[in-house]
């Protein structure tokens, strides 16, 4: 862990940075908004270094999403609004009221079950979001679903509003619920190739990826990360069969597809 000099130091240089006099000129045309974008850069880049293990990237990454965060740290000191030492206090004060079981007298617990701290996690949750509802608009309904980010990634927004809904009781009992469920969209979304209502297909396909995101958490895995390992996988295999075709003095785009595809398999079963 960072001393205190050496954190003070990072925000010292922060603030030079931003000096309106002598800053960085990049840095004095942003603004909150403009930061976000490279924000959930570096959050993907932190995510492709963990993925692939590449230790030494990490840090580096780490370092530049804490980046961001002195920046916003800076911005919210600027306006009066709140500083890094508040962002430090209220994360030591969330992860003492979300962890009870080790932080709080009255309720320590050795050896909790996953299925106690879930039904505790859950609790303490609902009382932040009823809490959130006292202090912004009173006449707002307290829907479960009023806190999730809507600028999330797809993906990621699905399977949160699936996650709350299900801490509510609203939820499959089984897996194999949702699979005869994800059998019964692609039957719609069959029946609206047929009619080639482009809206309606549009619709059932989000149906269908909806359900298979319901599949995905169920299955204990997080949907963004489950795709991208698809994604990462079906890249390799592609670049394998790219350098097999021009081993053989050959492009792609003239390959038939009974021959891709034969090679594809072949790279498979490897």
């Amino acid at each position: 862990m960072p001393n205190q000099s050496n954190l003070d130091n990072l925000i010292d240089k922060i603030r030079q940075l931003r000096d309106k006099k002598n800053g960085c000129p990049w840095m004095l045309q942003q603004t909150l908004a403009s930061i976000v974008p490279h924000t959930l850069e570096e959050a993907y880049e932190v995510a492709d270094a963990v993925e692939n293990k590449k230790m030494n990237e990490l840090k580096y990454e780490l370092g530049d999403l804490l980046y961001s965060i002195l920046i916003y740290a800076d911005f919210a000191h600027e306006q009066g609004d709140f500083n890094f030492d508040d962002i430090i206090e209220g994360l030591d004060e969330k992860i003492t009221r979300r962890h009870p079981h080790l932080f709080d007298e009255d309720h320590l617990q050795k050896n909790p079950s996953l299925a106690e701290l879930e039904k505790n996690w859950i609790e303490i949750k609902k009382q932040e979001s009823e809490q959130k509802t006292k202090t912004s608009d009173s006449n707002s309904m307290n829907s479960v679903l009023s806190n999730i980010p809507l600028n999330l990634p797809a993906l990621s927004y699905a399977q949160k509003i699936q996650k709350q809904a299900a801490s509510q009781g609203f939820d499959w009992e089984k897996t194999t619920d949702i699979i005869d469920k994800l059998q019964e969209e692609v039957l719609e979304y069959q029946e609206a190739l047929v009619h080639n209502h482009p809206n309606k297909i549009q619709e059932e396909l989000g149906d269908v990826l909806f359900t298979v995101v319901n599949l995905i958490r169920h299955n204990g895995f997080d949907s963004e990360q489950t795709l991208r390992l698809a994604s990462h996988k079906f890249t390799k295999r592609f670049q394998q069969l790219e350098a097999h075709i021009h081993s053989l003095g050959k492009e792609l785009y003239t390959c038939s597809i009974d021959e891709l595809d034969l090679l594809w398999n072949k790279i498979k079963n490897q």
